[in-house]
């Protein structure tokens, strides 16, 4: 394997650490932390972030050690692929609609209007009868 490769075999491997950090925090529900600018290779740091949303420290150095959410990221970045997902940031809405790259707060807003829209349908009226309201009934 050459340098190049081991240097991106090396950047994938700290990456996951990271990825397994966040997937704690999804699974127990707890506060996403902000990764830039963080050394992601330094299992230092990232036991400081899991600490930083609620995790012990020793709980955080175990589920590193262990790789207990390693099959969690692999999982994820596997329906990643499927999606055709090559990069972040993306977003996926309603299991539709895709965003890749940095995007306007405008056209994040249409899309999830879109897709909120979609899942949340208006129910179509196919009779009309008797109604009371607040002003009586009509």
């Amino acid at each position: 394997m050459g340098g190049r490769d081991q240097a991106r075999g090396r950047r994938a491997q700290r990456s996951q650490r990271a990825l397994e950090v966040i997937a704690v925090e999804a699974a127990e529900d707890r506060e996403v932390v902000d990764f830039d600018a963080l050394p992601i290779g330094e299992v230092e740091a990232l036991v400081r972030v899991a600490s930083e949303v609620g995790l012990e420290e020793k709980e955080a150095r175990a589920i590193l050690a262990a790789d207990a959410y390693a099959q969690d990221v692999r999982r994820d970045e596997a329906t990643a692929a499927s999606l055709g997902i090559r990069g972040v940031p993306y977003f996926v809405f309603g299991h539709k609609y895709g965003l890749s790259g940095a995007q306007p707060v405008e056209t994040l807003l249409e899309v999830l209007d879109r897709a909120w829209s979609e899942t949340q349908p208006v129910p179509e009226l196919v009779g009309q009868g008797l109604t009371c309201g607040p002003d009586g009934c009509a």
